[in-house]
């Protein structure tokens, strides 16, 4: 009967136990949720822009359904775009959206990424391989090959004054190599892509961040740097994400891009009044580029 009973007491423990565990598992998981919740309000909340609320769109010529890269002329009085397919810089009205010219600086390419120092316009293809270009005489002056390949799929070209550099952001990876997305530096001064990544963007961090149990790993379509050239934003259109980190590479912000609204942004600038702009692509329909002046605070 003893015996009976410990059987009795063992099984009513098990069945206990096991009924306490999914409650248990149940309510970590929970607070997990809320905690990662919490803190992606937070660094959402400290973003320097309504970024799914532009303050003024431009609805964009035709020959800019692929655009892909976008940036400031020398004077800011001009947005400088490229496209998918045509060695072109087009010249933007920056108050209507209208092109004002064009220049022509190569053959067709797959052109990623467009940046502006000094009178030089730097144009990347998907392969890493940047173009200089004069922009007074209106011709290419230079071409800069990189240990880049089609493997690591440039997207986006920036410029980092406290460095005399551009910043080259990869939407993909190297094979047989860590799957988080590199930035790196090419130094004007040597004229030379370093070796070692100014950036290498944490995809799991990055979706804790944004509060997701899962996704697409954050992979960079656009780059540029705020006017006091502190911090650096990154766009990632395959995600619908934006970020903005600091030199040594911490995040300071994470953002959820509204689908709807972005699309397909591969395009991202900031003038020297904090205004950003951001550039999708047509899909099917009209390219557009989002204006967004910076949040007020005090």
């Amino acid at each position: 009967m003893k015996n009976y009973q410990n059987i009795i007491w063992i099984v009513a423990s098990i069945v206990t136990i096991a009924g306490i565990y999914p409650i248990q598992r149940h309510i970590v998981r929970n607070f997990e949720q809320r905690e990662k919740s919490l803190r992606s309000e937070i660094f959402q909340a400290t973003f320097d822009y309504q970024v799914n609320k532009p303050d003024t769109t431009f609805y964009l010529s035709s020959s800019l359904n692929e655009i892909s890269g976008l940036t400031l002329s020398p004077d800011q009085q001009f947005l400088l775009a490229v496209q998918d397919e045509e060695g072109i810089i087009f010249w933007i009205d920056k108050t209507t959206g209208e092109i004002s010219r064009r220049t022509r600086f190569a053959n067709a390419d797959d052109y990623e990424g467009v940046e502006v120092v000094g009178k030089y316009g730097y144009v990347s293809n998907s392969k890493g391989t940047i173009d200089k270009v004069d922009l007074e005489l209106g011709e290419k002056v230079e071409t800069f090959k990189t240990f880049l390949n089609s493997d690591h799929d440039v997207e986006g070209l920036g410029y980092i004054k406290l460095r005399n550099s551009l910043l080259v952001a990869c939407k993909s990876y190297e094979k047989k190599k860590d799957k988080d997305r590199k930035v790196y530096r090419f130094d004007l001064q040597q004229d030379s892509l370093l070796p070692e990544p100014f950036y290498s963007l944490d995809r799991d961090q990055i979706r804790d961040l944004l509060g997701r149990e899962k996704g697409t790993a954050f992979a960079p379509s656009a780059i540029a740097t705020s006017p006091d050239g502190t911090k650096v934003i990154i766009i990632s259109s395959i995600s619908s994400a934006i970020l903005t980190l600091d030199l040594s590479g911490k995040i300071l912000s994470a953002v959820e891009l509204s689908k709807a609204l972005h699309r397909q942004p591969e395009g991202l600038t900031v003038d020297q009044r904090g205004v950003m702009y951001i550039a999708n692509e047509g899909q099917g329909g009209v390219a557009k580029i989002h204006v967004f002046k910076p949040i007020k605070k005090g």
